[in-house]
């Protein structure tokens, strides 16, 4: 499969780039932000997260840039932290964190 890296490069960056640090004290709009960078985390849910690792992952295989080293490390720990249930060995389906704000997202997504 072929890609542009530097496209590629671009989205990640975009997608950095919407996290606000004036808001990592509260919860974040999983609307308006889509990363939190202290977690390392791309909302809560297993797919979006387990797409950017791969994402990350690819990058680093083809720039051997140490950030995408690092964000896929950061990411599958915070996964792993949030998400994975060590009694069944399985991962939730989702779990709330105290990083991102559902309280208007059901409203929206439901609508």
């Amino acid at each position: 499969m072929s890609f542009n890296i530097t496209n590629l490069e671009t989205i990640v960056t975009s997608i950095w780039d919407s996290y606000l640090p004036f808001v990592e004290k509260s919860k974040i709009d999983p609307f308006n932000c889509f990363y939190h960078q202290s977690s390392g985390l791309h909302n809560e849910g297993n797919w979006h997260n387990s797409i950017m690792g791969i994402v990350y992952v690819k990058l680093y295989e083809q720039t051997k840039k140490e950030i995408y080293k690092q964000a896929t490390i950061k990411l599958a720990n915070s996964l792993f932290e949030l998400n994975f249930d060590l009694t069944t060995k399985t991962f939730r389906m989702r779990t709330h964190s105290v990083y991102f704000d559902h309280s208007t997202a059901s409203g929206y997504l439901f609508d």
